[in-house]
């Protein structure tokens, strides 16, 4: 138990290391040499971020309670710790800011006089004597666990420094009397709380051997930063990476050009709870160096350009597939009303949109004319819908959507009918398609959790037998688990503006009674089932009565 409990604490303290989140910290971290490869954290308000992840760790491990009680009432103010090689040696350095709460422990560790405790009153440690807290040398110390040292420590005024080294505390009171003496970085972003690494090209290197000479590397050093903003009603997370410009030449980024602002397709009656869109890169050197890769012996490259074989016979060249692949958007949400006849469950419908010229459409679905007619095509029907050119549905193996208009091509699981309607978007997806980007993917919490949990629902769900009880009963646990420890949870969304930066932002909501009452009824069913798949498990189970279905004030989405 013991143990357990020390490890949970350093956990706890890892989280808040590797997690973002005043910080006079910072101003104790020396500066790396240009040869070294290292990363900074900077976390400015710690009992904020505590706080937050309380719940998360709460359900992470068994002393998960203790822990997270803990983090609600972290002392620490700030952190900021830069680590990594130098000279080929690992090295750590940095520092953890209090309260006044604690200056007089501090002022004692300052003077060499600390007691042995006061390691565990200056952090509220739950498990008390987890740690030795030995002198080492003057106002030094050393942190000990299980006789292994840990870290060594020494302290200035509200701030406890840390290192592997003596001279790694010497540099961190060095650098808080001098600011030529403090690490600086050309940071892309403002964000308080930050994570920045900079590479020597160790990293890169280790990337391009796994690789092999299909990724040469540019003289451009690798940089990466994420910085994190809290929000009143969520949080946002920036990041900056410039690998595909240490990887690829100017001429192949320059087909990664944002897609202008333009609506969504969306069909249906009502908006879907998934959405992203994209460009699909192609380029003439891109198709010359996968067919160079496959006539190399490569197999993947070999399967692409047997694709593009089957697609020239049927009429369409390199030309008509850059033409036809302009953007592509992928869309999920609602009924596919056929499939789930077929499974005889609710199915969300999905379908994937593909934007191009009119041009390249029309030759497309020439070509697709030309395949459904042939002898080894499987039986497909051509159906009228309002608006389309063609739309041509395929009930086996399993009903499929392949519909045409002048400047579209959707593939799916959808109700034809469905493609006469259009639902207005949440407004944050609106809001999306309106900025130029080069992708984005939209996640709308509530939809995906009324569509999951229609699906494991373990009465009257025959296709939970074909795919094994046992897996499905696994997946239903470990989804429901997930649901309730993001209950507040509203909209998750990604923004690709470039090739370096990404933008991700998740908005919280109001949980919702009803939602939590039949996730807690859900998973007292699952945890009654045998894992054992038997075709006789209905029979016996007649005292699990039918959940009511969930009410949502948000439709579900229907393509």
């Amino acid at each position: 138990m013991h143990r357990q409990r020390t490890l949970a604490l350093v956990c706890a303290l890892l989280c808040l290391i590797a997690v973002p989140a005043l910080a006079t910290p910072r101003n104790a971290l020396a500066p790396w040499p240009e040869d070294a490869i290292f990363a900074v954290v900077v976390l400015e308000n710690v009992k904020d971020m505590a706080t937050e992840l309380a719940p998360s760790v709460e359900t992470m491990f068994p002393e998960g309670a203790l822990v997270a009680e803990w983090l609600r009432s972290v002392p620490v103010k700030s952190v900021a710790v830069s680590f990594g090689y130098k000279d080929w040696v690992f090295r750590l350095q940095g520092a953890l800011s209090f309260g006044p709460e604690k200056r007089t422990i501090l002022d004692r560790i300052a003077g060499g006089t600390a007691e042995p405790g006061d390691l565990d009153a200056l952090l509220d440690n739950p498990a008390e004597g987890a740690f030795d807290f030995v002198l080492h040398e003057n106002a030094t110390y050393l942190i000990i666990s299980d006789g292994m040292v840990l870290a060594m420590v020494t302290a200035k005024e509200d701030t406890l420094l840390l290192g592997f080294a003596p001279e790694d505390l010497t540099a961190g009171l060095e650098a808080l009397e001098n600011a030529g003496q403090r690490l600086v970085i050309p940071r892309k972003y403002t964000t308080p709380d930050f994570l920045y690494f900079a590479d020597n090209g160790m990293f890169v290197k280790s990337i391009q051997e796994e690789m092999g000479e299909f990724l040469p590397l540019r003289d451009v050093p690798f940089r990466l930063e994420l910085g994190f903003t809290p929000q009143e009603k969520g949080w946002r997370l920036s990041a900056f990476l410039n690998l595909a410009r240490v990887f690829f030449s100017d001429e192949a980024l320059s087909a990664f050009t944002p897609l202008p602002p333009h609506p969504l397709p969306l069909f249906g009656e009502q908006a879907p709870f998934f959405a992203a869109r994209g460009r699909l890169p192609i380029t003439d050197v891109a198709l010359a160096e996968v067919r160079a890769a496959a006539a190399s012996g490569d197999e993947d490259a070999r399967n692409v350009t047997d694709l593009l074989d089957i697609l020239g016979h049927y009429g369409l060249n390199d030309s008509d597939l850059k033409d036809l692949l302009g953007s592509f958007s992928l869309v999920a949400g609602g009924e596919a009303k056929a499939l789930s006849t077929l499974l005889e469950a609710k199915v969300p419908g999905v379908y994937l949109t593909l934007a191009g010229t009119p041009e390249a459409h029309a030759k497309a679905l020439a070509a697709a004319e030309r395949f459904a007619a042939g002898e080894t095509a499987p039986p497909v029907q051509v159906v009228d819908v309002p608006g389309w050119t063609k739309v041509f549905v395929a009930e086996d193996p399993l009903p499929f959507v392949t519909a045409f208009r002048k400047d579209l091509l959707l593939l799916g699981f959808v109700d034809p009918k469905d493609l006469e309607k259009s639902p207005v978007p949440q407004p944050t997806l609106e809001a999306l398609s309106e900025k130029a980007l080069l992708k984005f993917l939209y996640l709308h919490i509530p939809g995906l959790r009324t569509a999951v949990l229609s699906l494991v629902d373990p009465v009257g769900q025959p296709w939970h037998e074909a795919f094994g009880l046992g897996d499905v009963k696994e997946f239903a646990l470990s989804a429901l688990q997930a649901f309730r420890q993001t209950e507040e949870a509203e909209e998750l969304f990604l923004a690709v503006p470039n090739v370096e930066e990404v933008f991700l932002e998740g908005v919280n909501g109001t949980p919702d009674p009803a939602v939590n009452k039949r996730m807690e009824a859900l998973t007292s069913a699952w945890q009654a089932v045998s894992a054992e798949p038997s075709s006789r498990w209905h029979e016996n189970s007649t005292e699990l009565s039918p959940l009511e279905e969930e009410s949502v004030e948000e439709g579900t989405p229907t393509p």
